[in-house]
């Protein structure tokens, strides 16, 4: 069997770690779900994990991703692997939730996943290079999950696997 899981994003603009302490300090008072937050100086995204959203999941949680929109006011990545043979990429921007599947004709039909687009993710486009995005897009993997971690490095990303296992210039929030 192989991989199901979800890596949640929030683009870092403007946000340091002291902000994000501030936003997570603010969401403690309230019912929003928890979380770690991994951040990193030298990477355009900083990353929100929970093994209750993470691990054993191939969808993105939609309330969570909104939520962490509102929370941050920055864009929100998820992506996810089915089995390792499923790439999913989900974006919330400005309220907005779009859907990306990779997988092969077969797997889409099985699955219905007729709601999921299966083109390039659109979105990401403002955030890397056009081209490079479209050839790893298109390129052939034999573990969908490699494709995921390629497009976290094309993105400046990484991708936290367990909350013990981290870089050392990671900050753990």
């Amino acid at each position: 069997m192989g991989m199901t899981r979800v890596f949640y994003m929030v683009k870092k603009n403007q946000l340091t770690s002291e902000k994000i302490r501030e936003k997570l300090s603010e969401a403690s008072s309230s019912n929003a779900p928890a979380y770690t937050v991994f951040f990193q100086q030298s990477k355009d995204w900083f990353t929100v994990y929970n093994e209750w959203y993470c691990e054993g999941q191939c969808n993105a949680d939609w309330q969570l991703m909104d939520s962490l929109e509102k929370r941050f006011g920055s864009p929100v990545l998820a992506l996810s692997t089915f089995d390792s043979d499923m790439a999913f990429v989900s974006v919330c921007e400005n309220g907005k939730q779009c859907c990306y599947v990779h997988a092969d004709e077969a797997m889409l039909e099985d699955f219905g996943l007729t709601e999921y687009r299966t083109t390039v993710p659109a979105e990401l486009e403002k955030y890397t290079d056009r081209t490079k995005l479209q050839e790893l897009w298109n390129r052939k993997y034999l573990f969908e999950e490699d494709r995921l971690q390629d497009l976290a490095q094309l993105l400046n990303a990484d991708l936290v696997f367990d909350e013990n296992d981290v870089e050392e210039d990671m900050e753990r929030i």
